[in-house]
């Protein structure tokens, strides 16, 4: 029996099917629906920070310009309030700017949180898109505007 249920693997496998098809069984699990992103002005909080140009992790004279002044650069935080009102969290390969010299966490490597499984495109900006390409709803939680109504 065992040499049946292995070789019926093997052809199953070798019929080019993985686990992204669906198998009609009976009682197959129904595909998750997939989560509708935010407006996608809304995912981001742009701020204008100060930037290490000199890559020493300090925030300096050495980082100004000729004049004196500091050298801004855009940065892009998630907008964790409105976020978390609407019970939906990034994947986890989708960064923002996070970064903290102090820990040793370098700029757009934390993912916001670890609940929503990666797809395998790195987001963010640093990375090519800027914008999350999935969504999950957050676990145990009933978004504000429910609580409101």
């Amino acid at each position: 029996m065992q040499r049946h249920v292995t070789l019926g693997l093997a052809l199953f496998a070798l019929a080019g099917c993985d686990e992204g098809h669906e198998v009609d069984a009976v009682d197959a699990a129904p595909p998750k629906p997939k989560v509708a992103p935010p407006p996608m002005e809304l995912i981001f909080e742009v701020i204008e920070l100060q930037k290490d140009v000199n890559g020493d992790g300090q925030l300096d004279g050495q980082d100004h310009d000729a004049s004196g002044m500091p050298i801004l650069e855009t940065r892009y935080f998630f907008n964790d309030a409105y976020l978390t009102s609407v019970c939906l969290i990034p994947d986890q390969d989708s960064f923002d700017d996070y970064e903290n010299v102090e820990l040793g966490i370098g700029r757009g490597t934390t993912p916001l949180a670890t609940g929503c499984r990666a797809d395998g495109i790195v987001t963010g900006p640093l990375h090519d898109e800027l914008y999350p390409s999935k969504w999950c709803n957050k676990p145990s939680c009933v978004p504000q505007q429910a609580l409101e109504d």
